[in-house]
């Protein structure tokens, strides 16, 4: 298997706030919804994620602040 990219702009262009209740596009739903299960298939297939975060028109911090330091603190 190869390594796995993920791209944000798929995910959406425009990334939104902490929680899923805030709306939609939340770093929430991107960290459970798209990289936690490919999160745990590049380690079951012994492959790098990676992630890829151009192509947004801007990001809140708290955005990323659930997306990777929420995935960090399971």
């Amino acid at each position: 298997m190869n390594d796995i990219t993920l791209r944000l702009y798929e995910f959406t262009g425009a990334p939104a706030g902490r929680y899923r209740e805030e709306g939609d596009f939340s770093g929430e739903e991107f960290r459970e919804d798209y990289i936690e299960p490919n999160y745990k298939r590049a380690l079951e297939n012994n492959v790098k994620l990676f992630i890829d975060i151009n192509g947004c028109e801007g990001c809140p911090s708290s955005f990323y602040n659930e997306a990777f330091w929420g995935l960090i603190k399971k």
